[in-house]
């Protein structure tokens, strides 16, 4: 199955690992630079450095379909209702995929 996680910190990684583990097939989208890097070389998985909230999704017909997305980023109470918001609207973009 194929699954984004936003955001590769601690709980992202090891999401993402455990995913991996497990046959699946896990994105990570994370804006720090570094964490990239380090999700990439440990996991050998694909990673997009950027933010899960803006990143623009054109649709080509080969991509994978994706089935679950995850927030995995650490966010105040205060910002969590904004970016589940922004989440939202942006797996919207992502519904074609889950058919």
């Amino acid at each position: 199955m194929n699954v984004i996680v936003v955001g590769g910190g601690k709980v992202g990684y090891y999401l993402a690992e455990t995913l991996l583990e497990h046959g699946h097939k896990p994105f990570v989208i994370e804006t720090d630079k570094e964490i990239c890097r380090k999700i990439a070389n440990n996991l050998d998985i694909p990673v997009i450095n950027g933010d899960g909230t803006t990143l623009v999704v054109r649709p080509s017909g080969t991509e994978p379909k994706i089935k679950v997305y995850v927030l995995a980023s650490g966010t105040d109470s205060a910002d969590c209702q904004r970016k589940v918001e922004q989440y939202t609207a942006w797996a919207e973009t992502l519904r074609h995929w889950a058919d």
